[in-house]
């Protein structure tokens, strides 16, 4: 498959995807992927998109287990964004979230064959350690440490045109 042909599921349409914020023993969990809207690979955090039908909940708990392994219960929306870069176009939530169980195991994108598989890593990376690597949205590494413990944060929404 050709990297124009590995962005085909993407490109050109709307996307709504979920993405889920688990924070255990001040890490992060993040998985390093090899995505058609960046040239290098980078950290984020679990998800995909939404599928017809379901809930952004249960999407957030099939996504994340899809690509980690485990388990988990969405409990708040931390962020939106919308996110456009041509020819993308993604409208993102992100929910705090909290492990029910499972194993930490490298998972895989079903939209793709084995040897096209854009997941490449899945860790617990220390917050602290964000700022240091290339972690995207940006706004996830600027404020995921203060956001994820403060219980009186609302949902913020940022916008990422490029």
């Amino acid at each position: 498959m050709t990297a124009d042909e590995n962005r085909e599921p993407f490109s050109k349409r709307l996307r709504v995807r979920v993405c889920g914020l688990l924070v255990e023993s001040g890490k992060l969990l993040l998985v390093n992927i090899q995505s058609p809207t960046r040239s290098e690979p980078f950290w984020t955090p679990p998800g995909g998109g939404l599928e017809f039908g379901e809930s952004l909940q249960n999407a957030v708990k099939r996504e994340v287990f899809e690509e980690t392994g485990l388990q988990v219960e969405p409990t708040d929306l931390m962020y939106t964004s919308e996110f456009i870069k041509e020819p993308f176009h993604a409208v993102e939530y992100y929910w705090r979230c909290h492990r029910l169980g499972g194993e930490l195991a490298l998972g895989s994108d079903p939209e793709f064959d084995r040897g096209q598989q854009m997941l490449k890593a899945v860790e617990f990376i220390e917050l602290n350690q964000l700022a240091y690597l290339p972690v995207f949205p940006e706004y996830i590494r600027d404020h995921i440490s203060e956001d994820y413990y403060n219980r009186n944060h609302s949902t913020t929404h940022f916008s990422q045109f490029y």
